[in-house]
């Protein structure tokens, strides 16, 4: 065939250039690499005075290609890397050439070779994706391409193994190839994006809002919609299904399977000081997103990174060390010495370890003793305490508006809780694994829940001015005690100072209903319960051994 610049190459070997109909995907996908490859205008091929549609015809017959030619995809650090990557990604443990391997390092060890056969990929197609023009490469998937993208499994493609001392490739047809053209559509930053760079699939999100909020952990595409390649084969709505297919996003709340895990194994990078990390897992949480056993939830569960804090430190930690304190009232003094996952409190914790594998925390792991040597009560603890047990029945009230508590759980809680007010406190803790702290407690407002003992370090004065600020914090302690989100309505309370002040509350929140569930709450509290334990009131000088709720 004759070429565009007049020189003579075999047809097989050729492309229709921008002179034919046909020609105008693959003349987009390769004329930026300026090689002879395009055949003539149909006057330089001889074709004089016929349609152009004709002889365009006429030239595919010949074997001038109209899509990008097959190439067998052997070697190079482009195999080397797909071959490493499936390597990496089987499903094990799993036996080998007879030999039982638990990781990919185990081949390794076992010196085992091994190959992958029958792969073919489009022309060039790597420095297709990476210098190209996408608009064009969008086209060509809508197109000629789109059954490159039909199957996740390549059929024809071969895992083959030889181990030590064999002379030749065995295949193994029980591993599964991954479609190369998918994995390197998905795993290769190809994608225009609006920071002027080009990005993978999985980091690019068509909500322009969630593009906002998640600057630099997502990037809106920057591919003109408005291209006659694009527009022709569907514009926006067939070009945001394929990045979709690929691995964009919609929005996060909306994320699953492959797309979930690459970016929470991407988290570090491009989000490595935690500023969108803890938004982006609660969104998944309250989300409920979807938990689909796959390799990539595997390989995170196993080697994945989390944003969470210790020993004051707020970083990324492996997912196998981290735990979620879901309920588990501790102060943030004895928290500082457990690596936690950045999750806020009472979430789904079956959720939480289906999502990120990453365990909740029990009473059982964390013990918790008040030390009477290193504690010292305020004088006025007891007025505290009798401020609060003359609130309860309201609180109550409140909850059985809210919640029947047919097991009495609130009520048994509620009807041994009691308060006490040190100018410091002193408490031994034993933490998951087995070492022990002893934690001394003693700037104001520092709070923590030993069994149904309230401790807040400070100071009570029933007319002093910190009165709002103190109750506040007790509220916080009996929505601990209840592992229910409930402080607001119990400082509502708390910051009555008298009984009459505290039925108005109760009146304004309940309405009618009001002096039902009153007396409702105090016919309860005058049934028959579990005795409380004198020696922890306010004022004993006697330690107490608690175990956490």
């Amino acid at each position: 065939m004759i070429t565009k610049r007049r020189t003579l190459r075999r047809a097989t070997v050729c492309y229709l250039g921008a002179d034919y109909p046909r020609g105008q995907v693959v003349w987009r996908l390769y004329q930026q690499f300026d090689e002879d490859e395009f055949v003539g205008t149909p006057d330089d091929c001889g074709l004089c005075g016929l349609d152009t549609a004709v002889a365009e015809e006429f030239l595919v017959a010949l074997g001038v290609n109209v899509a990008p030619r097959l190439e067998e995809f052997s070697s190079g650090d482009d195999y080397q890397e797909f071959v490493k990557t499936v390597v990496e990604r089987i499903d094990y443990p799993r036996t080998i050439r007879d030999r039982t391997c638990n990781s990919a390092n185990d081949l390794q060890l076992l010196r085992m070779r091994y190959q992958i056969t029958g792969l073919r990929l489009p022309d060039r197609w790597l420095k297709v994706l990476t210098e190209g023009d996408a608009a064009a490469v969008v086209a060509f998937l809508l197109s000629s391409g789109a059954s490159f993208l039909a199957e996740d499994r390549e059929s024809q493609a071969k895992f083959e193994a030889m181990a030590f001392g064999e002379r030749r490739y065995w295949p193994d047809p029980s591993v599964h190839i991954p479609n190369a053209m998918l994995l390197f559509l998905r795993e290769t930053a190809w994608v225009p994006a609006t920071d002027g760079k080009r990005r993978r699939p999985s980091e690019i999100m068509l909500n322009s809002y969630g593009v906002r909020v998640l600057r630099g952990v997502y990037w809106g595409h920057s591919i003109n919609t408005n291209d006659p390649l694009v527009k022709a084969y569907g514009g926006r709505t067939t070009l945001e299904s394929l990045l979709t297919r690929l691995g964009a996003v919609l929005s996060v709340d909306m994320l699953s399977g492959q797309s979930l895990y690459e970016l929470l194994e991407a988290l570090p990078d491009r989000d490595p000081e935690g500023q969108a990390a803890p938004g982006i897992y609660r969104t998944l949480i309250e989300s409920s997103a979807s938990i689909d056993e796959s390799p990539h939830r595997a390989r995170f569960l196993r080697s994945g990174w989390m944003w969470g804090r210790h020993n004051g430190k707020e970083l990324y930690m492996p997912v196998g060390e981290l735990r979620y304190n879901a309920n588990l009232s501790l102060t943030k003094v004895i928290e500082r010495h457990i690596p936690l996952v950045d999750i806020p409190r009472r979430k789904n914790t079956a959720l939480v370890e289906g999502l990120f594998g990453i365990q909740s925390l029990t009473s059982e792991e964390v013990e918790l003793v008040l030390l009477t040597s290193g504690t010292e009560d305020d004088r006025g603890s007891e007025d505290a305490e009798h401020h609060l047990q003359m609130a309860i029945p309201y609180i109550y009230a409140l909850r059985l508006e809210r919640k029947l508590d047919e097991g009495k759980r609130e009520l048994n809680l509620l009807r041994k809780a009691i308060l006490r007010v040190c100018k410091q406190a002193e408490v031994s803790v034993t933490l998951p694994g087995g070492s022990t702290e002893k934690i001394v407690l003693k700037d104001r407002g520092e709070r923590i829940v030993i069994d149904t003992t309230l401790i807040v370090v400070g100071d009570y004065q029933e007319n002093g001015s910190g009165f709002l600020t103190f109750w506040l914090n007790v509220a916080e302690l009996v929505a601990e005690l209840l592992g229910l989100d409930v402080a607001d309505e119990v400082g509502g309370l708390l910051r009555c100072r008298t009984q009459a002040e505290m039925l108005e509350v109760v009146h304004v929140r309940l309405g009618s209903d009001a002096d039902v569930k009153l007396a409702e709450a105090r016919s309860r509290f005058k049934e028959p319960g579990e005795e409380r334990d004198d020696e922890i009131r306010p004022g004993s000088k006697l330690g107490n051994k608690n175990r956490s709720e």
